[in-house]
């Protein structure tokens, strides 16, 4: 299930609809079919809860960096509600990115960004792919941000965006 106030303008609520379902891909799915492709199908009831990972099995998933284990409470929060930094803001962005991937292709975006002068690159991603517009400022930034930059970079690796 997807909440969304359904007061949001149709932008952000395929906005959030398109993050919901990063955040399903990414940290649910994704992770559940490395350890199937890593561990097999004797590890599934693992996954679905139904029997507890055997000693081996722990080890070696934290040896080999393999999720075996209950996926993360992203709902957590600081106390003034804040997503602070770590696993949660990483996930956030993660979600972030694929969901503006989905919504505006970035080999596309580039090209939508790069028909008209600079300082309305912004409104012409939101209106172009239907995107929030503080959405479609974060893109842009990002975007630009990956100009000329080479495929593989340490910041991405690492899951930094451009500031």
């Amino acid at each position: 299930m997807v909440f969304f106030d359904e007061n949001d303008p149709p932008e952000a609520r395929r906005f959030a609809i398109a993050h919901e379902l990063g955040h399903f891909f990414l940290d649910h799915l994704l992770p559940r079919r490395r350890a199937l492709d890593f561990f097999g199908e004797g590890i599934r009831n693992v996954l679905d809860q139904k029997r507890p990972a055997t000693r081996e099995e722990s080890l070696t998933a934290v040896l080999e960096g393999v999720p075996i284990g209950v996926q993360i409470h992203l709902m957590d929060r600081g106390p003034t509600g804040d997503i602070g930094k770590g696993t949660i803001a990483r996930s956030e962005m993660r979600a972030d990115r694929l969901a503006l991937e989905w919504l505006a292709p970035s080999t596309h975006a580039r090209q939508v960004m790069q028909d008209g002068p600079q300082d309305t690159q912004e409104q012409r991603l939101a209106a172009y792919f239907g995107l929030p517009l503080e959405r479609a400022e974060t893109y842009a930034r990002i975007l630009r941000g990956e100009q000329g930059r080479s495929r593989f970079s340490i910041v991405s690796f690492l899951g930094e965006e451009p500031g």
